[in-house]
C-alpha cells in the first residue's frame, strides 16, 4: 500500500508540473471528474498488485486543482493500520488503531 501510494503522489506532483493543477474536473487539469479518470491521467492503476483481483490495496484519490489526497484501502482485515493516506503536502494518515509511526515505518 505504502509503495503505490508513493508511486501514485510521485504521479500526481509530475502531472501538476507539467499542467499546473492536478488531474480533476476542469478542461485545463484532464476533466477528470472521478478517482478513476484522476488515477487514468496518471496513469496509474487503481489497484496495488498486477491485477485487482490479486491486489493487497485498492486506491481512491480525490483532488481538486490545487490539492489531492490519496488513499490505499486494504482488500483484507487490518485493525493495526487499517487504510493508509497521503496528501499532496505529504500528511500521512490511517484508519487502523496502531501509531502513525508503527504503519508508516515499517
Amino acid at each position: 500500500g505504502k509503495a503505490h501510494l508513493m508511486r501514485a503522489a510521485q504521479q500526481m506532483e509530475r502531472f501538476y508540473s507539467l499542467n499546473n493543477c492536478y488531474p480533476s474536473n476542469t478542461a485545463n487539469c484532464g476533466n477528470a471528474g472521478s478517482s478513476a479518470a484522476a488515477l487514468a491521467a496518471v496513469s496509474v492503476n487503481a489497484h496495488s498488485g498486477d491485477s485487482a483481483a490479486s491486489s493487497a490495496y485498492n486506491l481512491t484519490v480525490t483532488t481538486t486543482a490545487q490539492a489531492f489526497t490519496l488513499t490505499a484501502t486494504p482488500t483484507f482485515t487490518d485493525d493495526k493500520c487499517g487504510a493508509l493516506g497521503l496528501n499532496n503536502a505529504g500528511a500521512k494518515t490511517k484508519t487502523g488503531a496502531e501509531s502513525q509511526q508503527y504503519c508508516w515505518s515499517r
